[in-house]
């Protein structure tokens, strides 16, 4: 830990000098800290915003290596070896992360204000697309940390390039979190990259089954599909239509085939319940399953149909029922009309 200790600015206050370099907060970050008003929180040496000298951008994380056994599964030592982690590896972190059990100790920190704090277990409960690293004692973003593009020092972002783990961050988890979310490079990679950019990199993995796609091909070759075996061992690898991008866009193409026959069945003034449930899919991404259950005014029968599933980036009563108007809003089902509500694998909003 460096003796220099000077009054930083905005969110260089949320950096300390030690001896792992692992890069900082960008200036439009600080804008944005700026702009939801930190410095006006109980932190008392937080300096006017435009007077850190930007010579001091250059800063170094704590490296606490009393973990070893984690690392196979430790995003924050993955992320500080040498060579980029491999595609199986990012699948292992996205899939068995490491993930603190109810003994777990997190190490306090006291700030200049005298107050002890830790990391708090319940933060990667709430957002499930945080991993904790014990190499860092310190959590990241795990999407935006594995799939997102290498940056200068100027331009790292906390979560994403270095993790949550200090004093200064952890008193302003709520702040420093919500500029996350908000950030267009989250966004993009929970809008996109959970459902599309994740299985880009994990369906090059070698698993023993590999994907259900592939196995479906391969198993019209092996029941004589001539025409298909030579599609895909002659032409030209650009033109398969095997990539993972094709598929999600097959799927979301039968989606927008199904959905209207299902929605047929329901008149203007058809009363409906919801049904949804919070699952976790293969690559550890938190979803809601959305049903409808509804009397057919045609039939005068009782259907139950699926009707999505909705990415979330949290799991908190508020974000899931934003989730579920936004969705009744999509399929234009008047919120009037709902008459019952069942969550069974999301008991915060019971």
């Amino acid at each position: 830990m460096s003796g220099d200790k000077r009054k930083r600015g905005s969110l260089d206050s949320f950096v300390t000098v030690t001896k792992k370099i692992l890069t900082t907060p960008s200036p439009s970050e600080q804008t944005e800290l700026v702009t939801l008003d930190v410095a006006q929180e109980t932190d008392g040496e937080l300096e006017e915003p435009g007077k850190t000298d930007s010579t001091d951008i250059n800063q170094n994380l704590i490296v606490i290596d009393s973990h070893p056994e984690t690392h196979d599964n430790d995003i924050g030592f993955q992320l500080s070896l040498h060579d980029p982690p491999t595609n199986e590896t990012k699948y292992r972190l996205l899939t068995k992360p490491f993930r603190p059990d109810k003994k777990y100790i997190f190490p306090n920190q006291v700030g200049k204000d005298g107050i002890v704090r830790r990391f708090m277990a319940n933060w990667l409960a709430q957002y499930s697309f945080l991993s904790y690293s014990p190499f860092y004692e310190g959590a990241f973003c795990s999407p935006c940390a594995l799939f997102s593009p290498l940056v200068s020092k100027q331009c790292a972002t906390i979560f994403v390039h270095y993790p949550c783990s200090q004093v200064h961050q952890l008193k302003h988890f709520s702040t420093l979190i919500k500029i996350h979310l908000n950030s267009e490079n989250h966004k993009l990679a929970i809008e996109r990259e959970d459902v599309m950019s994740i299985r880009e990199h994990l369906d090059t993995v070698e698993m023993p089954s590999g994907s259900n796609f592939i196995s479906i091909l391969k198993q019209r070759i092996d029941a004589g599909d001539q025409l298909l075996q030579t599609h895909l061992e002659k032409g030209h690898r650009n033109s398969t239509y095997t990539s993972p991008s094709v598929q999600n866009e097959i799927i979301e193409l039968i989606h927008e085939h199904i959905l209207p026959k299902i929605l047929y069945h329901m008149g203007p003034e058809t009363l409906y319940s919801i049904i949804v449930d919070g699952t976790t899919d293969s690559s550890n991404v938190e979803q809601l399953s959305f049903l409808i259950r509804f009397v057919d005014p045609h039939s005068n029968e009782i259907r139950e149909d699926f009707l999505a599933f909705i990415p979330t980036t949290s799991s908190t009563d508020e974000a899931i029922a934003d989730h579920i108007l936004t969705s009744l809003k999509r399929y234009k089902l008047p919120l009037n009309n709902c008459i019952g509500q069942t969550y069974d694998g999301a008991p915060c909003m019971s």
